[in-house]
């Protein structure tokens, strides 16, 4: 009711506000429309002679004849007249530009007008919380104008720098449970780092497909190859290419429709760490001494070739649906159904509406969740059924591609003298290796294949009443599939639990857990470890086979498990002991002893009747 006012009436007569929203009795008359609450809002602040305090340790800006400064005292610095005096009208067109920018929020927005939509509203909702101060708003009409001045320049660069200005200064400080997982994340950049893994992992689909045999597709392909390159070479390149990835014609729709962008992400006020790249989800990483130069370079090469491969594909497929008279405003599904297969296809799945408020959690527990998900959903037959059945059409033609494209590679490889595993209950399936190292070309769907194989051939085996062992049940089998894909801090305290609890499990090892090792598993980057293993078995031909893997191929090198024909014979009672204990047939109870496995409390529970 205290909103209220008899000039109020007035004012909506005149059609200056917007129905429903009132201003403070003596705020003097707007010179433009006031479009909705939060005009509302800034406008009666910015005329408001009443003080707001500055932030602690905050130097305070200069005021006119008042002890505290008001909003419209420093904003007034950038609207004087010719003779330097003051008023509402002049206030009033210095800071329109900004606050109330063309109200066009469609796919059809430009990304001046994006941009400006997006400042103004922050600036608005901290104004109305009194979280933002003085200083901060006037820093807010300094960066508009600046970012303004670099797009009218055509300096895309210096565009994307006034942006990340904006979102240091009106974001908000990080909560303590930000910061919590900001350190939990850590290890996850640091692992991710010192490669440039996008090409054959999280855009395996997009780039082994035979559908790229096109020449716009095949010089799309090429082009991120190149501008990934770019971005990791320097800041100043990464800045031109997200500069690029804005002012793309197709950038609003594809925001419209859903699809994922990390340039966007990261450069909106008050985005979350979750909204980033999930493998360099931590700021605290890039902040590090040394390797945290590494971290920053693979995270500018990861973002640029996600962000250009989502965009190009998107773009082809919104051609594709436009070819066939399906427009966005007729039938936005559609849009929404290739952005989000896109973003599975690079590998950012879409987390389950039930489980959206548990994603901190799981991005603190896996490694990678979203890549995961994006995995399921690509082998999912359900993501294509509820598809629109235009954009179902142009998923299915891609998975299509990229598996006839693996096809080509794995027979070539056979063809050339490689074996190529064929048994989906071996962890060699559909890998090609040569001696005794393996390469995985089907960016990260290998493994849940196998898992869902297996699970399901031991979910069929004990329903049709046969024994398993403690290895084979559904059980251990998933356990095994979770730890792999574990975070790395989840993944170190699920290790010391089990390994310290002396159980043989699925390690064959009685071998406490070696906290030194461990550590070390947390801190050194993935490719590195790669490498050194690499060289350590086969010298610098182990180096150089290991090199795919910092595209993204997935390589591994090691010997084959003798078969159980091969087992030598035990001759003494100590070399069968041993031999027992690696075949994990006993485990040793913490009070002493030895004992058949397993454990009691891990026997399976008797089937219903």
């Amino acid at each position: 009711d205290g909103w209220l006012s008899p000039r109020n009436e007035s004012l909506k007569a005149e059609g200056n506000a917007p129905k429903g929203y009132n201003l403070v009795d003596g705020d003097p008359l707007p010179p433009f429309k006031l479009a909705d609450e939060d005009d509302v809002a800034l406008w009666s602040l910015l005329v408001s002679d009443k003080p707001i305090k500055a932030k602690a340790g905050e130097a305070k800006p200069a005021a006119s004849g008042a002890n505290e400064p008001t909003l419209k005292d420093v904003l007034s610095n950038f609207v004087r007249d010719e003779e330097g005096s003051f008023s509402a009208a002049n206030l009033a067109q210095g800071v329109s530009d900004f606050l109330s920018p063309v109200r066009d929020t469609t796919q059809h927005a430009n990304e001046p007008t994006r941009w400006l939509n997006d400042i103004r509203s922050v600036v608005a909702a901290g104004t109305r919380s009194k979280k933002l101060t003085p200083t901060q708003a006037a820093d807010a009409l300094q960066i508009a104008r600046d970012g303004l001045a670099a797009l009218n320049a055509g300096d895309g660069a210096e565009y994307i720098r006034q942006r990340a200005r904006a979102v240091e200064a009106l974001s908000a400080k990080m909560s303590l449970g930000e910061k919590a997982r900001d350190v939990i994340n850590l290890p996850r950049a640091l692992l991710s780092s010192i490669d440039l893994s996008f090409p054959f992992r999280q855009g395996a689909v997009g780039l082994l497909n035979l559908n790229n045999v096109s020449p716009r597709r095949a010089l799309a392909r090429a082009t991120e190859f190149r501008d990934m390159f770019t971005a990791a070479a320097s800041q100043r390149g990464f800045d031109d290419i997200r500069a690029e990835l804005r002012g793309h014609p197709r950038a609003p729709l594809a925001e419209a429709s859903g699809l994922y962008s990390a340039t966007g992400s990261a450069l909106s006020i008050n985005s979350r760490l979750i909204d980033r790249e999930e493998s360099f989800a931590s700021t605290v990483a890039e902040k590090l001494p040394v390797i945290g130069r590494g971290v920053k370079v693979s995270e500018r090469a990861f973002t640029a070739a996600g962000d250009l491969q989502r965009l190009h594909l998107f773009d082809g497929f919104a051609k594709q649906l436009e070819g066939r008279g399906v427009k966005f405003d007729q039938n936005p599904k559609a849009y929404q159904d290739i952005a989000n297969y896109v973003n599975a296809m690079t590998g950012r799945g879409r987390i389950h509406d039930k489980l959206k408020s548990l994603e901190p959690v799981l991005n603190g527990a896996l490694f990678s969740p979203k890549f995961l998900a994006s995995r399921l959903q690509v082998l999912n037959p359900m993501t294509y059924a509820r598809m629109e059945p235009e954009a179902r059409r142009i998923a299915l033609k891609e998975v299509a591609g990229f598996a006839g494209a693996v096809t080509t590679v794995l027979g070539l490889a056979a063809a050339s003298g490689a074996e190529v595993g064929l048994d989906p209950d071996s962890a060699d399936f559909a890998k090609i290796k040569f001696g005794n190292t393996r390469y995985d070309v089907l960016g990260g769907l290998q493994q849940p294949m196998v898992f869902m194989f297996r699970e399901g051939q031991a979910l069929y085996r004990r329903q049709a009443g046969e024994k398993l062992s403690e290895y084979q049940t559904p059980g251990a089998i998933a356990e095994r599939f979770a730890r792999t894909k574990a975070s790395p801090a989840a993944g170190f305290a699920y290790d010391a639990a089990v390994k310290n609890a002396n159980f043989t499990g699925w390690w064959n090892s009685k071998e406490p857990f070696d906290y030194g090792e461990g550590v070390g598993s947390l801190i050194a980057p993935l490719f590195v470890r790669d490498l050194y293993q690499a060289i350590e078995a086969e010298g610098l031909a182990g180096l150089f086979k290991t090199l795919p893997a910092g595209l993204g191929v997935g390589v591994a090198t090691y010997g084959d498990k003798p078969k159980a024909t091969e087992k030598p014979t035990p001759k003494t009672k100590a070399e069968k002991r041993k031999q027992e204990d690696d075949e994990g047939k006993f485990w040793y109870p913490q009070g002493g002893g030895r004992k058949p496995w397993p454990p009691p409390h891990m026997l399976p529970s008797p089937p219903p009747q």
